[in-house]
């Protein structure tokens, strides 16, 4: 089955990611070589589809001396099921290249970190998925007046 190249056409038309496009097509068409000689599926488990993605999970963020301390509640349809999350912080809500994104995947079940980041102003996005489905969509992180950065303010030493 080729690779889905939908998510590599984004970057098609804009000059500033043309090597990136570039660089993501040939890697498909690699992979799809490669299907096609060694007569598998790269990627795929096992052939079966994944399953949907989770609901949305609750999560709240603690910024002080120099911390963000987050928090996550999984939502009540994921039951027993562990999840896992992916975070990221950056430096604007379009979170591209020049808002300086940091990347943090949570392990399975883990539903709190300590990120220690300090003197800076932060948005955060979330996702989970449990295992074997896909990502659910990122949500930004809001307050009551909407999409918000935290500042962690001063690293505290004592």
């Amino acid at each position: 089955m080729p690779v889905d190249r939908s998510y590599i056409a984004q970057f098609a038309y804009d000059p500033a990611n043309n090597a990136l496009f570039q660089a993501l097509t040939q890697l498909a068409n690699f992979s799809d070589a490669l299907e096609q000689a060694a007569g598998v599926r790269v990627g795929a488990g096992g052939g079966t589809a994944a399953a949907p993605a989770p609901a949305a999970a609750s999560w709240t963020i603690a910024a002080a001396q120099g911390h963000f301390l987050i928090a996550i509640a999984n939502p009540a349809a994921a039951g027993t099921t562990p999840l896992q999350h992916e975070i990221q912080s950056a430096a604007s809500t379009l979170f591209d290249a020049n808002s300086s994104v940091n990347d943090y995947v949570l392990g399975l079940g883990q539903a709190t970190v300590d990120i220690i980041d300090p003197n800076t102003t932060l948005f955060w996005r979330l996702r989970s998925r449990t295992p074997g489905s896909v990502w659910n969509s990122w949500r930004l992180y809001a307050d009551a007046g909407g999409v918000a950065a935290l500042n962690a303010g001063a690293l505290r030493t004592s």
